[in-house]
């Protein structure tokens, strides 16, 4: 075995094990990786922290068509499941299998997992089995999606959320244009070229540890979806009002949101995770915006602004994510029909009790990383319904991966009477 083959195997098994931790775990594979990679900083470098990552993530979004060819197979390999996903994700060369594999039969199996073949014998009953075994996705997901989408448009949107996003970034206008971050990235030797939706997006070619470069810790830009960016476009604020992102996470939106206000006004940004505050504090120092004002969620009515009513508010409810599953894939068999009542249930729970902060005439934003009718309309055509004083500012949007090419989002835009 070659001194390669020796090291891609080690990463393969660190892989595995990883994987076997995650499934049962409820914590996201990403935290889970990053605390593991964080422990043991010391003993992998980024090539091996990228190949197990990308063994890991390899294996939850082609689960169950590996798992399928595992019981069909006649070698049983230890590896079998991360090697396989390297192949499904074209991530591993022929060469390269076959001094791992350590078989015979490597260029046999090697050529199965590359055209993604059926295993012989196998039969489905129905197009959603059929498609829940070849693009590896609950059979209950599948059959909602056939439902409302048909067969041909829901194998589309399997297949684009099968697919690693691409990389895009959000420029930083306060600080720099996008042409002139563009033209900067280019004479680096990295292509960006405009999204098509959000003026703000630039959509670099290839994959590179981005947050090494001297733009990204000068705050000229940050990794943002289009989608997200979608989102606080939406929301259009203007300088010198009071905005308020009730659920900001580690604040992507919050960011884009002060930008846009071109550092006038006050962004009021909260969440349930109090720690999160902490990291929007320390992007906002490097991106030069000094309107964003982090609040305890707990202590609102101790807020004279807040009281004093916000002029928009942005609620990014927390949801399901089916939207981002090409960036989380082992949140797909984390799902349950059962979650996505709980989650309409808290996300009329938030509006109920954040939009009374809103000012009269004020601009509200309801927006999910969802796909799911229960999360979207049905919430918003329930909060409608027990709150007359509030209406429609404009059509609801909806953005698919297949279609957009983005995570998948919905926006709904009311306003207050």
């Amino acid at each position: 075995m070659s001194s390669s083959a020796y090291f891609l195997k080690r990463q393969m098994l660190t892989a595995l094990l990883l994987y076997r931790d995650m499934e049962t775990s409820p914590y996201p594979a990403d935290r889970l990786l990053g605390n593991y990679f964080h422990q043991y900083r010391k003993r992998f470098g980024s090539r091996d922290r990228k190949v197990i990552s990308e063994a890991v993530y390899g294996i939850f979004r082609h689960k169950r068509f590996i798992e399928g060819w595992e019981s069909a197979a006649e070698k049983h390999d230890e590896l079998f499941k991360p090697l396989a996903a390297l192949v499904l994700e074209g991530l591993i060369d022929r060469k390269a299998f076959a001094e791992v594999w350590e078989g015979k039969d490597a260029d046999k199996y090697f050529g199965l997992f590359s055209r993604r073949e059926i295993p012989g014998g196998m039969n489905f009953d129905t197009a959603a089995g059929k498609l829940s075994f070849i693009y590896s996705f609950p059979s209950w997901m599948v059959e909602r999606w056939i439902e409302r989408f048909g067969e041909a448009e829901c194998e589309k949107l399997l297949r684009s959320l099968n697919e690693r996003p691409p990389l895009v970034v959000r420029v930083n206008t306060v600080k720099i244009s996008s042409e002139e971050l563009a033209s900067r990235l280019a004479a680096k030797g990295h292509k960006a070229v405009p999204t098509e939706m959000s003026p703000y997006g630039l959509k670099i070619r290839e994959r590179f540890n981005i947050f090494e470069l001297e733009e990204f810790t000068e705050g000229f830009f940050e990794v943002q979806d289009e989608g997200s960016q979608m989102v606080a476009l939406r929301v259009e604020p203007q300088p010198g009002e009071v905005v308020w992102d009730a659920c900001a996470g580690g604040g992507g939106k919050t960011l884009m949101l002060a930008a846009l206000m071109k550092n006038k006004g006050r962004v009021i940004a909260t969440d349930i995770r109090a720690h999160k505050l902490e990291d929007i504090k320390k992007r906002a120092k490097r991106a030069g915006l000094f309107n964003i004002f982090p609040a305890d969620l707990n202590r609102l009515d101790e807020s004279k602004l807040i009281r004093a009513g916000v002029d928009r508010l942005l609620i990014d409810a927390p949801c399901s994510g089916t939207g981002t599953l090409r960036r989380n894939p082992d949140a797909k068999w984390k799902m349950s029909l059962d979650k996505l009542k709980q989650c309409r249930a808290d996300q009329f729970g938030i509006l109920e009790k954040y939009t009374g902060y809103l000012k009269p005439g004020g601009r509200l934003v309801y927006a999910t990383c969802s796909m799911e009718p229960e999360e979207n309309e049905e919430v918003i055509e329930a909060f409608l319904r027990e709150f007359v004083n509030f209406g429609r500012a404009a059509d609801d949007t909806h953005l698919y991966p297949h279609q957009t090419g983005t995570d998948g989002f919905f926006i709904a835009q009311l306003t207050k009477r």
